[in-house]
């Protein structure tokens, strides 16, 4: 058994999605970014032939969003806040070295979701879901 405990952040800004209705002379678009992501993990795991290790993941995860509403192209307004999330997800972790480990995992965040007002009695509601497949190199202390 082998278990895992990790740190993570990424403050990239990515697009997390955009929706169009389109009616009869109106044309409503709103987009949602991922402006910033920061967490900790925790991976129980079993370990295979001593180099190799399937694990479950779940994490606490915070980030940033940005969701923007515009009309006719004329925007009507933009919304920014923190939410917080539990993510779950699994994968495997090979050592190519004593230190260094490659990677590869899928895990899957739900985010509480918050509404803003934003003027003119309109609101923006943003709940968030987060997929992601990663692979990658890493060290282990």
């Amino acid at each position: 058994m082998a278990i895992g405990i990790g740190v993570f952040a990424n403050f990239g800004s990515t697009n997390a999605g955009e929706i169009t209705l389109t009616a009869p002379g109106v044309s409503l678009t709103e987009q949602l970014k991922e402006d910033a992501r920061y967490g900790i993990s925790f991976e129980p795991g079993i370990t295979f032939h001593q180099d190799t290790a399937v694990y479950l993941k779940l994490t606490a995860s915070w980030a940033k969003f940005t969701g923007s509403v515009t009309a006719n192209g004329v925007s009507t307004g933009e919304v920014s806040n923190t939410h917080s999330g539990i993510g779950y997800g699994a994968g495997i972790k090979h050592l190519v070295d004593k230190k260094i480990f490659i990677f590869a995992e899928f895990e899957q965040v739900d985010f509480q979701s918050k509404t803003e007002a934003l003027g003119g009695g309109e609101s923006l509601t943003i709940k968030p879901k987060n997929t992601q497949g990663l692979l990658g190199i890493g060290y282990q202390f």
